[in-house]
């Protein structure tokens, strides 16, 4: 489960194994505003009536490589994992992870 945290400016996961339960930090909500704007456009995206724009200027990146970098690898998930549950929040909900794992 995607959440934010602290006046919104960074997002954790909350990660449920078999034998335990750790939230983790993924990082500054604008790095993340930053890359859904990149995948979806110059101009940014509109989630249930509001706007997600970049924070500043995009640079060009491949959008996909900056969201699992974001969003998957801070997770640490083992090669073990057979079945990821995702429940994001927001203008996450909104990112395709099919393609980020």
């Amino acid at each position: 489960m995607f959440t934010e945290s602290a006046a919104q400016e960074r997002l954790a996961a909350v990660v449920v194994e078999r034998e335990s339960v750790r939230t983790q930090v993924l990082g500054k909500r604008s790095a993340l505003d930053d890359a859904i704007a990149a995948l979806h456009g110059p101009d940014g995206m509109r989630v249930r009536g509001f706007m997600v724009e970049p924070a500043h200027a995009v640079p060009r990146i491949d959008p996909f490589h900056a969201l699992r970098a974001l969003l998957v690898a801070p997770l640490a998930l083992g090669a073990d994992v057979k079945e990821l549950v995702i429940s994001p929040a927001g203008p996450v909900g909104y990112v395709p992870f099919g393609g980020l794992l």
